[in-house]
């Protein structure tokens, strides 16, 4: 019996793209529904539950506070926040297709949620997404969603909700080459565990990918969340993208660590897919996204 291959495979849009300046990210989720994505997925019943919008795009400019959009940010992200624990079942796997990374501290949550903390990340991206609002460069909380996760944040209220907070040795990120230098002073400091590219070249991808589900997960009882955002991958490979970092992840690569992944069984149980944006690229950009789809559910 195939990896999954009787449960239900829910896909889940998350249209937004107020966490990031580039517009476009937010109409991924009717792209892909509309190149039929489903009958890529070889496995299970797979079902598209919805789409949730975002509020009307505004990107706040100049910043008036440390995180930009922050009022339709966190009205946005706690509405995922609790469909995502609305549509998933026992039996089922959670693909979420943004928009930006700004969803992962709702999704994230939501799986910690469900599993009552039993949960073990694989961030694979070119960044580290770890900045705090006082840290970030920019203001935009599309990298700050693991700081958040991580219980980083001092406020502001409108992001404090019950939603809980992620252990740094529950997560293990993957494709590492462009962070800020705040970020990885802090990142270094409370120990989180990152391979950069230069690192998973010196030691091949498959001792990466076991290394990381073994930090993550050492005694092989966690439910397993993947949050992919597609610049963790070569610009080659993915050019529609809105942070590019050149010399990045294979297919290849990502499909041994898929193949890994999937290795956990049933304990695999959600997936975000997110960053991927149609309107600065779309053919090859396309072409790629099928195949990560293809290579996740087969």
């Amino acid at each position: 019996m195939s990896w999954r291959s009787n449960d239900n495979i829910k896909i889940l849009g998350s249209a937004v793209s107020i966490g990031q300046p580039r517009q476009g990210v937010e109409k991924t989720p009717s792209v892909l529904q509309a190149e039929k994505i489903e009958d890529l997925i070889s496995i299970g019943r797979v079902t598209w539950v919805e789409t949730i919008d975002q509020p009307a795009y505004t990107y706040e400019n100049p910043r008036l506070n440390p995180i930009r959009n922050v009022q339709d940010l966190a009205k946005y992200n706690k509405i995922l926040y609790e469909k995502i624990l609305s549509h998933l079942g026992t039996e089922d796997f959670l693909l979420t297709i943004g928009g930006d990374h700004s969803i992962g501290s709702a999704t994230v949550g939501a799986m910690l949620k469900a599993t009552n903390g039993n949960l073990g990340v694989i961030w694979i991206d070119a960044h580290g997404d770890c900045n705090t609002p006082e840290t970030s460069p920019s203001g935009n909380y599309h990298g700050m969603p693991v700081a958040h996760l991580l219980g980083l944040f001092q406020g502001p209220v409108e992001f404090q909700w019950d939603q809980p907070k992620l252990s740094p040795t529950s997560i293990a990120m993957i494709g590492i080459r462009d962070l800020d230098p705040e970020e990885k002073i802090l990142m270094d400091r409370i120990g989180i565990k990152y391979y950069t590219m230069d690192m998973i070249h010196e030691i091949g991808i498959e001792t990466t990918i076991t290394e990381a589900l073994a930090y993550i997960d050492p005694d092989g009882t966690k439910k397993i969340h993947m949050s992919f955002d597609v610049d963790g991958i070569d610009p080659q490979l993915v050019p529609g993208t809105g942070t590019r970092a050149p010399n990045g992840l294979t297919l290849h690569d990502y499909a041994v660590i898929a193949q890994k992944v999937k290795l956990t069984g049933d304990r695999f149980a959600s997936m975000d897919l997110v960053e991927i944006n149609f309107d600065i690229e779309r053919n090859v950009t396309l072409d790629s996204v099928k195949e990560i789809i293809r290579i996740t559910f087969q």
